[in-house]
């Protein structure tokens, strides 16, 4: 296995992966550092990077942010795995402390205790480092402060399951998580495995249907800016929630967002912008 890994000054658009992840055949990764963005290819052999290349060539006629994306790839140079640490990945995913009483962890850390949510991080979005992440725990747990128990609680595109853990963690509810990435499930059922001790009932499905025939005191739905917009009225419309939580869209979306909300009582009570990151907190009234 070969990688070709640069760094990017600038967030690559929503719209831009998902054109690539459709065209490219190729697995790539993209890791959010503090002050820039790491661009990882994977191929079997170091000639199918030039394919990539000539590709993106193409591409950044259509799209100009793939044109960094282009320059990246050509200026970096093809490094062999078999003769790479794989363990020097480990260092950039450090440990977070959320608040006294939670903490999130990966299974290495030699600093877990009683307040650890561990996560091992995978191809499945959620290791606690991304600002939307981070958002949806603060507002978690400024509900736990406001004496806010549900009994049920849904999770929408789980991930690795981490929120659903935080839930488990605070209120000890019934969580109902579901994504439509197999992987995301098996990695679900990992993290959960790690987590015996956190309190909570799980139950995990590999499905992007929300089933309408339960009730959910608490929605949480992390998740791209493509799925809010085509799913949030929807989901408004769900009876007896007394919470939603919406992240996963950048401010230019929040006037779209919120005119939708408006057709609803509802009302936005929480407001976390993290780098241009927005997450909402929803009371229905």
């Amino acid at each position: 296995m070969y990688t070709r890994e640069f760094i990017l000054k600038k967030r690559i658009s929503e719209e831009s992966l998902e054109l690539l992840h459709q065209v490219c055949n190729l697995p790539f990764s993209e890791f959010e550092l503090k002050n820039h963005f790491l661009i990882t290819f994977y191929a079997k052999n170091p000639s199918e990077f030039d394919v990539i290349s000539q590709l993106l060539n193409q591409l950044k006629l259509i799209n100009s942010d793939l044109k960094d994306l282009e320059q990246g790839i050509n200026n970096s140079k093809s490094i062999n795995l078999s003769n790479v640490n794989m363990d020097n990945w480990k260092s950039f995913l450090s440990d977070i402390q959320i608040s006294k009483s939670i903490s999130i962890q990966m299974p290495w850390s030699d600093k877990i205790d009683a307040n650890s949510i561990l996560i091992n991080p995978s191809l499945a979005f959620g290791t606690g480092h991304h600002q939307t992440t981070q958002s949806c725990i603060k507002i978690l747990c400024r509900l736990k402060d406001e004496n806010f128990n549900p009994k049920t609680a849904l999770d929408i595109g789980t991930g690795t399951g981490i929120l659903s853990f935080v839930c488990g963690k605070l209120f000890g509810c019934k969580i109902f998580a579901i994504d439509n990435d197999r992987n995301a499930i098996d990695q679900f059922n990992n993290n959960l495995e790690l987590n015996k001790e956190i309190e909570g009932n799980y139950f995990v499905s590999f499905t992007s249907d929300i089933d309408f025939n339960k009730q959910y005191d608490l929605i949480i739905m992390n998740i791209s800016s493509n799925y809010i917009m085509k799913n949030l009225e929807q989901i408004l419309n769900l009876k007896n929630y007394k919470y939603i939580i919406i992240s996963g869209f950048i401010f230019n979306d929040l006037q779209s967002i919120n005119m939708c909300i408006n057709d609803y009582k509802v009302k936005i009570v929480k407001l976390y912008s993290q780098d241009d990151w927005v997450t909402l907190g929803l009371i229905n009234e």
